[in-house]
């Protein structure tokens, strides 16, 4: 592929843009994968199906799989998640927090912002279940040896240009490796 000089530069920034948005969001904390991809025209947002949960029964704990959507679409916002989403005993709903936040139809970036600090407590209240009732190594197995342990990714329009913003957190621990604070970083392009 061999662009004419004038549109060089436009192809490149293209080009740069989709790529940098690719590496922002593509995380692995608990097997899932999420892709942001776009130009100034638009915005993909894409990822995996398959999903893990686990059982706490009487001889241990036991992880199924299943297939879900990932990506969920509430007043023409999309959004994906990757980590612990979900956890009825800390009252963590990603997806209900999500979608009330989105549905107010206020900037990705405010929105990504409430979300965090709704779901931020029962967050660390379900990574520190989890990391109680499965002990040490199973809890560094199910949800891996990254600190990251939720990352959103919110897709939408920024006044008339597509943009995107992902919140993540990452898991603080002690010497012992149990979870005792959360921190989130959040990136916004453009």
């Amino acid at each position: 592929w061999q662009p004419t000089r004038v549109h060089h530069r436009a192809h490149m920034n293209r080009y740069l843009f989709a790529c940098v948005i690719l590496l922002t969001f593509t995380t692995n904390s608990l097997g899932t994968t999420v892709a942001i991809v776009g130009n100034e025209k638009m915005v993909v947002i894409g990822a995996d199906s398959l999903g893990r949960h686990v059982d706490f029964v009487s001889n241990g704990p036991r992880l199924t799989t299943f297939h879900h959507c990932k990506i969920h679409v509430a007043n023409g916002t999309a959004f994906g998640f990757s980590g612990l989403d979900d956890n009825a005993d800390a009252k963590l709903d990603v997806l209900q927090a999500t979608t009330d936040v989105v549905s107010k139809g206020r900037d990705i970036r405010d929105s990504a912002n409430t979300i965090a600090n709704r779901i931020e407590g029962p967050l660390l209240v379900a990574i520190k279940l989890l990391y109680e009732r499965l002990g040490h190594n199973a809890y560094t197995q199910y949800i891996g040896i990254t600190p990251s342990v939720l990352s959103i990714g919110i897709v939408g329009m920024r006044g008339n240009r597509p943009s995107f913003v992902t919140v993540e957190f990452l898991s603080e621990n002690d010497p012992t490796g149990a979870p005792i604070k959360l921190s989130r970083r959040l990136f916004t392009c453009p």
